[in-house]
């Protein structure tokens, strides 16, 4: 879903040099975006652990240290300050997180029937995640993530 560092947070310092600028990004964009990856690296261990008897409250509430890292994740893009030509693309980046996060919050109704069905909606989800947050990379001349 979303790599180590998805898109890097831009703050206006014209005095850094571009090399400095960019490695102060890459400490910025860390603090926002580790709490996430780690919590998909759980979230992936544990989704990986259901079996036929697991419960859709159970996925549900593995589902949530995600769907809270997420929600930060929202709020942190939402409240720094991005160069004019990446703020409405950040933006992108947080309505895409949004319906990944009603994924997660539907896992409570998830049953048998419909497992595959979720399944694709929230991989298709993620992978819009991944290209707003590339196009936010490419705003701010960084490649993408692969």
């Amino acid at each position: 879903m979303l790599q180590q560092r998805p898109l890097q947070r831009a703050r206006r310092s014209p005095r850094l040099p571009r090399q400095s600028r960019s490695r102060r990004l890459d400490s910025s964009t860390v603090n926002l975006v580790n709490p996430v990856n780690a919590a998909i690296s759980a979230f992936g261990t544990k989704a990986n652990g259901w079996s036929n008897s697991t419960t859709s409250a159970q996925a549900e509430a593995d589902a949530q240290p995600l769907i809270s890292a997420l929600q930060n994740l929202q709020n942190g893009l939402l409240h720094d300050q991005w160069p004019a030509a990446a703020g409405s693309d950040v933006k992108a980046v947080v309505q895409a997180i949004a319906p990944v996060i009603g994924d997660l919050e539907g896992l409570a109704s998830v049953n048998l029937l419909n497992a595959s069905s979720w399944q694709t909606t929230f991989q298709r989800d993620a992978s819009s995640v991944e290209t707003a947050a590339n196009i936010v990379r490419s705003d701010l001349g960084l490649p993408p993530e692969s």
